[in-house]
């Protein structure tokens, strides 16, 4: 698992991508997809405007096609050229909405924030969870310091009522986690916890409730023991999510309950932080609409 995010093509250089896959003329638009998320790779990690020619390098694509990609993405409003000097920067707009996807998945700079706190006080492994149809998907991780006798970081949960699922679950409505559990049935996706019924379910959500967190220990198969909060991501609106701190299931044990009273005023003051994003989003989101009466 990748500490966060680092780009595939960040050292590429001008040098043509390996990692790009080679398309038949018969896949014109797959090829198209592709050089267009290579080449705003390369805009986000270029230290300064970059050319056609610099993109077609580096992408491996032909310069015709790198500047038609380009022209296309300018009318859009998404970069800008400079006549000048024939180069290219991102514009507001797609920085915009960069920030956007990024608060979509996990990584606002409220949440990275609330993830290192974690990991400096815990020294554990700190991952962010969201629900991904049935199942939830792992969003972000920070590989902790301490490492476990099987791994060094606890395995994705997918289940939907696994200790992540479980955190997550509390601050949805009922009627969700009925539907959940619904589909879950259907499709025979595993519950999770040995969990038979809807029951049984609810039961375990109340209890995180009442406790404000929930806590998972896992001695028989790989030693790594959860403990996992509800959050809100940034965005408007905010999507529910849960972060969760991993550690040795004896580590943890020791120290849950220093960890418990410590992670109050870290959640209280991330939650603030939030709201101040989408207030913000909001603001920037409203000046950008044309006034209407």
């Amino acid at each position: 698992m990748i500490d966060l995010y680092h780009s595939q093509y960040s050292n590429i250089g001008i040098k043509e991508s390996a990692a790009l896959p080679r398309y038949n003329g018969s896949e014109e638009q797959s090829r198209a997809v592709t050089r267009l998320f290579a080449v705003l790779d390369q805009l986000s990690v270029a230290p300064q405007p970059v050319s056609n020619l610099y993109l077609s390098r580096a992408t491996g694509a032909p310069p015709s096609s790198t500047h038609r990609l380009l022209g296309k993405i300018c009318e859009l409003g998404y970069l800008a050229r400079d006549p000048y000097t024939a180069t290219y920067i991102v514009t507001p707009l797609l920085t915009e909405l960069a920030s956007r996807l990024a608060q979509a998945g996990g990584h606002s700079p409220a949440l990275l924030g609330l993830m290192k706190a974690l990991r400096d006080l815990t020294g554990g492994t700190v991952s962010v969870w969201i629900r991904s149809g049935v199942q939830i998907h792992l969003s972000a991780m920070l590989v902790g310091k301490i490492r476990g006798e099987s791994s060094h970081a606890p395995g994705e949960i997918r289940e939907p009522f696994s200790t992540p699922g479980l955190a997550l679950a509390s601050s949805q409505p009922q009627e969700e986690i009925t539907r959940l559990f619904v589909q879950a049935r259907r499709h025979r996706v595993p519950l999770g916890r040995r969990f038979r019924t809807l029951r049984e379910v609810q039961g375990a959500i109340a209890q995180v409730v009442q406790r404000g967190y929930a806590e998972g220990f896992n001695l028989r198969s790989d030693g790594w023991g959860l403990l996992a909060w509800p959050i809100p991501l940034g965005g408007t609106p905010s999507r529910p999510s849960a972060i969760a701190v991993g550690l040795p299931v004896g580590e943890l044990r020791r120290r849950q309950r220093v960890i418990v009273d410590a992670s109050v005023e870290m959640l209280h003051d991330y939650r603030a932080a939030v709201g101040a994003e989408r207030y913000d989003m909001i603001v920037t989101t409203a000046a950008r609409e044309p006034f209407s009466r």
